[in-house]
């Protein structure tokens, strides 16, 4: 039989199957005019993927079975609904849906409570809602299921509802008008109980942390109550008293961190545009000076200078050096010279060598100290007699005697 027909036969087959109580051998004789039963239970069997119409009939039967159970079980006790139905149609529902009888219900009436509480609705109204006479029951079952009381749930779900308003940059009177039910001095004081703050002191961490981050992009000030819609300094006075600096402080202290740390890789115009963005050259620069006490390209040879000299002992070579800072092998060797008055190989070797003098005498073996130092045993010797006049064994001996 062609794919297509297959699939028009399961169609109108489930139709019949779900819809009457036809026999399997008079659907295939009668409607679909097979010349044996067998001819349309394979027919069936390749267009549904191997399961049988019979079969198809029962599980359809069993999920309506479930649908109904389900729905009495919203408006009838568990006692009713077992006299309703047969313990093969309980059992059948435990194995599709995995619950009794009883913890279904359980389950739905809390669903239904948590609702009325997500709304703002009391404990009362809430067990009324779910079906539940007395309050000690509905508190029991509410608390197994959920882990918490239902004053405690309503509480926790309030909060977090005015902390997304907050967020959003709602207005604290805006907020409390949402929850009408409630006065401001009692969400106040629920919110005060579940975050440790009022709403306005949450209001304004919400303003200092988006601030924090407007003021990192180098955000003016101006534009920055304009987002929040604010006029004058409101934004402002806000910001210093949750974090003890004016947003210009906070600024330039977070532009001045953020110089610091690129400026050993980059040159001061590439910092500039990474760090202050569509800001003027004139802006970066001034408030860079203003915050560290040297302008920019001072402070990268400073900063390159003393990378150098922590990296210069650990390598073989200059080359490696100047390609793991950035920086011509030129202007490394100009910057080191005028401050220490040596070439970087000369500095390298004074370096290691004042290393080794602190590294022979605790070592067990002068390979140890070669290794330690990433050089060869024949310039350790060289450099080491040239450096202190002995060679590293004298160098030991002497300080064995001194001890």
């Amino acid at each position: 039989m062609p794919e297509r027909k297959r699939r028009v036969y399961l169609g109108e087959a489930n139709v019949y199957l779900e819809e009457t109580d036809l026999p399997v051998e008079e659907i295939s004789k009668e409607i679909y005019d097979f010349s044996g039963h067998s001819g349309f239970i394979e027919a069936y069997k390749k267009a549904s993927g191997g399961i049988p119409p019979g079969e198809h009939r029962r599980n359809f039967r069993k999920k309506q079975l479930v649908e109904n159970i389900k729905k009495d079980l919203e408006k009838k006790s568990v006692g009713k609904i077992k006299s309703k139905y047969s313990d093969w149609d309980v059992q059948t529902f435990k194995e599709l849906t995995g619950k009794t009888l009883k913890e279904y219900q359980k389950t739905f009436r809390i669903k239904r409570a948590k609702r009325v509480l997500a709304n703002g609705g009391s404990s009362k109204e809430a067990r009324e809602a779910a079906g539940y006479r007395h309050a000690t029951h509905f508190g029991m079952i509410f608390r197994e299921k959920t882990g918490m009381t239902p004053t405690w749930y309503r509480n926790k779900f309030l909060a977090r509802a005015m902390k997304g308003l907050l967020r959003e940059g709602k207005p604290v009177k805006e907020v409390v008008e949402r929850f009408d039910r409630w006065s401001r001095a009692n969400l106040s004081l629920l919110f005060k109980k579940e975050t440790g703050m009022n709403l306005s002191e949450y209001k304004h961490r919400v303003i200092t942390e988006k601030m924090k981050g407007l003021l990192e992009e180098q955000t003016p000030t101006k534009d920055i109550c304009g987002i929040f819609g604010q006029k004058g300094n409101y934004c402002g006075l806000i910001f210093k008293k949750e974090t003890g600096m004016t947003p210009s402080e906070y600024r330039n202290k977070i532009l001045e961190e953020k110089s610091k740390e690129l400026l050993v890789k980059f040159r001061p115009e590439t910092v500039r545009k990474k760090v202050a963005g569509n800001r003027s050259k004139n802006y970066f620069y001034k408030n860079f000076k203003r915050a560290v006490g040297m302008n920019a390209g001072d402070h990268r040879i400073k900063a390159l200078l003393e990378a150098a000299m922590e990296l210069i002992p650990q390598r073989e070579t200059i080359e490696e050096v100047c390609k793991e800072l950035g920086c011509s092998k030129t202007s490394l060797i100009k910057y080191i010279k005028r401050e220490t008055g040596m070439t970087p190989e000369d500095y390298r070797t004074e370096a290691r060598m004042e290393k080794a003098l602190a590294l022979i005498p605790g070592m067990e073996t002068i390979e140890d100290v070669c290794k330690e130092l990433n050089c060869s045993i024949s310039y350790l010797y060289r450099h080491f007699k040239e450096f202190t006049g002995m060679i590293p064994g004298e160098y030991r001996k002497s300080c064995a005697n001194y001890e």
